[in-house]
């Protein structure tokens, strides 16, 4: 079974500012929302985030995609063995 996904406004926004600043707003959220199976799969795993194809990373809370980075980016992921 597979987990909804949401897209914050904040990750359409950093989206267009740091990976395609072309787009309109809208046309942002549905390329993110292109990737929703992966997203999906990756939280069901407890991932914290998936890199697509051009590089950019989705930063995961959950299946809420709650920003984007830019290639070559490394995300702070907290570390669930360090504990």
């Amino acid at each position: 079974m597979t987990t909804p996904v949401t897209i914050s406004g904040h990750a359409v926004d950093r989206y267009l500012e740091r990976i395609d600043g072309q787009m309109k707003w809208h046309e942002a959220e549905a390329e993110l929302r292109s990737h929703s199976r992966v997203i999906s799969v990756a939280a069901d795993f407890g991932c914290e985030c998936v890199k697509l194809a051009n590089g950019a990373r989705l930063i995961l809370d959950g299946a809420c995609v709650v920003t984007v980075l830019v290639r070559g980016s490394v995300p702070h992921v907290r570390s669930r063995l360090a504990a």
